[in-house]
């Protein structure tokens, strides 16, 4: 009889616990474990933005260095913003392509207005004086 009572008075309170736990308030998270979703989207919108800026100007600096040409600059913002150490790997192993302010497949002028090797075979193919292909240049550039 003593065992039947100990187990009907264990089994009373594992019941009376449950209940306790039922009648617990849902609706009232412990602010101490939980931020409103508002406040956790907030952020996370706010991060993205940080995260998006971050990549174009690491890109842009990348561009403007000559290491990424700027047609490929929505490839480079979308690598860098998937895996920003593979894409500064990838920027340590790239020689500068286009130098700044230079444009593809023009000559870079030389501030002496010295003529290189091909511009000396076309003024003799030409039967041009350095100085005469020197003032065309010139002409043609304005």
């Amino acid at each position: 009889m003593a065992e039947y009572c100990s187990a009907v008075h264990t089994a009373t309170a594992v019941q009376a616990a449950v209940t306790a736990l039922g009648k617990k308030d849902a609706s009232a998270p412990d602010p101490n474990k939980f931020a409103p979703i508002e406040v956790v989207t907030s952020l996370q919108a706010q991060v993205k933005t940080l995260m998006d800026e971050r990549a174009a100007g690491v890109v842009d600096q990348a561009i403007k260095s000559g290491k990424v040409p700027p047609a490929n600059r929505d490839w480079a913002v979308a690598y860098h913003a998937k895996d920003p150490e593979g894409f500064a790997k990838f920027l340590e192993g790239q020689p500068a392509i286009l130098m700044p302010g230079a444009k593809p497949g023009a000559k870079v002028e030389t501030g002496d207005g010295a003529l290189d090797a091909d511009d000396m075979a076309v003024c003799s193919a030409m039967g041009l004086t350095p100085e005469e292909f020197t003032a065309m240049r010139k002409k043609e550039a304005v």
